[in-house]
């Protein structure tokens, strides 16, 4: 029996029980992983593989290459054996193929031995039709962040598995229920989770492309996320980038905090400049019939990682230079600040630090 009609019967037979056990098991396929486009046409491609599985070459009879210009073979002999991403870029083809700067599609398309094309995965940026990303920068990569989202990256990792380093954007702003109540607390989220300071701003971090947005994600009740209906929100983020919008619920109403709930709060922290780029200042109150004892404010990013602690030695005033525990300036972005007395964090807010 020839090595081309086992193969063949091999992909059948995964085919058959995959079907069977109604989970099927996912076939070889090539899948853009992040996009590096040139001025002047050349370019730069990551390829990572079906459920992030190594690339071994007898899986495929050939993978191609197409843009607005033509289809290439690419050269699978070039590839290593094993690799989880594999960058490729004109030599790697047969025949050569540039791409448009302000905007094309790319294409891959995987052929296996005896079962034909597989699947084409697809990329449309820039003003070629259907695009998210809609214009590219110098030193700006076009990463895969899941299955169905791509994000402008200010911090390419070619060769390597992409982080969410360099695509956020943030958005902030006001939440209000269909009677256009503020809504100041409970789980919501985008592509990542609402974060509500004590004014009852929302801050979230946002991938960075084209979308227009007509539900937020709530919950989980009772382990459950439900999707909750807004007034369309259209958006074009750029990465590092600072979006205000309110969002208005269409169908969702929230208990908010009672103006008597709010006079009883234990402290307050005011925080000035906000965005700042050289420093900010700290001011805290405190209700006069706590006694205050050492306190401190501790800062975090946006994935939860607490950068600096600063202790407040019994006074109520501190300042924040924008550097991290090892005095490393840290990054444009959001962050978050508690203040903690007696291990009971009493407030917290959120800052916008500028470069």
């Amino acid at each position: 029996m020839s090595l081309r009609i086992l193969r063949f019967l091999t992909f059948i037979i995964i085919f058959c029980i995959s079907r069977s056990f109604g989970n099927p098991l996912p076939l070889p396929q090539a899948f853009i992983s992040e996009l590096i486009v040139e001025k002047d046409g050349t370019w730069k491609l990551e390829i990572m593989f079906s459920a992030n599985s190594a690339f071994h070459q007898q899986d495929f009879d050939s993978i191609c290459l197409s843009t607005t210009q033509g289809i290439s073979r690419i050269r699978l002999d070039n590839f290593s054996e094993g690799a989880l991403y594999i960058v490729i870029t004109q030599d790697s083809l047969d025949i050569p193929l540039s791409l448009n700067y302000s905007g094309d599609c790319i294409g891959l398309h995987s052929y296996v031995s005896m079962l034909s094309r597989i699947g084409i995965d697809s990329l449309p940026y820039g003003n070629y039709p259907g695009s998210v990303i809609s214009s590219l920068h110098d030193g700006c990569s076009i990463s895969r962040v899941n299955y169905f989202v791509f994000s402008k990256d200010t911090s390419p990792s070619m060769g390597f598995k992409n982080d969410t380093t360099g695509m956020m954007g943030y958005l902030q702003g006001y939440l209000y229920d269909k009677y256009n109540t503020q809504v100041s607390n409970g789980e919501f989220g985008i592509d990542n989770s609402f974060i509500f300071g004590n004014d009852g701003k929302f801050t979230t971090t946002i991938y960075s492309r084209k979308f227009v947005c007509c539900f937020i994600r709530s919950g989980p009740l009772n382990g459950v996320y439900k999707n909750e209906f807004i007034d369309t929100l259209f958006m074009d983020m750029e990465p590092d980038s600072v979006v205000v919008k309110d969002i208005h619920l269409k169908n969702f109403v929230v208990r908010v905090k009672t103006e008597r709930e709010e006079s009883v709060s234990p402290a307050g922290v005011f925080n000035y400049p906000n965005p700042f780029n050289a420093e900010t200042n700290f001011i805290v109150t405190l209700p006069t019939k706590r006694q205050w004892n050492q306190g401190t404010i501790r800062i975090y990013d946006v994935r939860g990682n607490m950068i600096r602690s600063i202790d407040m030695a019994g006074t109520l005033t501190a300042s924040w230079n924008g550097r991290d525990e090892q005095g490393v300036t840290v990054s444009t972005g959001v962050y978050f600040y508690h203040l903690i007395i007696e291990n009971t964090v009493l407030f917290h807010g959120s800052m916008i630090y500028l470069k």
